[in-house]
């Protein structure tokens, strides 16, 4: 199971609109849809209650959450460990507006 299937999942159960979540995540709202169907298919059972203007979470969808978090957590620490044995190095990127950027930042 790839893990974008439980990124999407917590996305979706986070913001509760298939819309926001596709947004979020830079996809489409079909591929939301197909994602939360697949997982749904792979345990058997419905994650999501839909009515027209709310989404809900069954008790399943709740039970979920917590293995979700602990996949998606457990694959990006092991990806960035591996990273690092081999050698690559970790990048920080700083942004800020020009007032916060001009009272920090004095060359004198």
């Amino acid at each position: 199971m790839d893990v974008k299937v439980f990124k999407t999942f917590l996305e979706l159960a986070k913001v509760r609109h298939f819309g926001k979540a596709a947004e979020n995540l830079y996809i489409t709202q079909a591929a939301v849809s197909a994602r939360i169907k697949q997982l749904e298919s792979y345990f058997d059972t419905q994650l999501f209650i839909r009515d027209r203007n709310n989404i809900k979470l069954t008790s399943s969808g709740e039970r979920l959450i917590g293995y979700a978090e602990v996949m998606v957590t457990t694959l990006q620490q092991a990806k960035m460990e591996l990273s690092l044995e081999s050698g690559k190095a970790l990048q920080l990127t700083m942004g800020g507006t020009p007032n916060v950027w001009d009272a920090t930042y004095n060359p004198a």
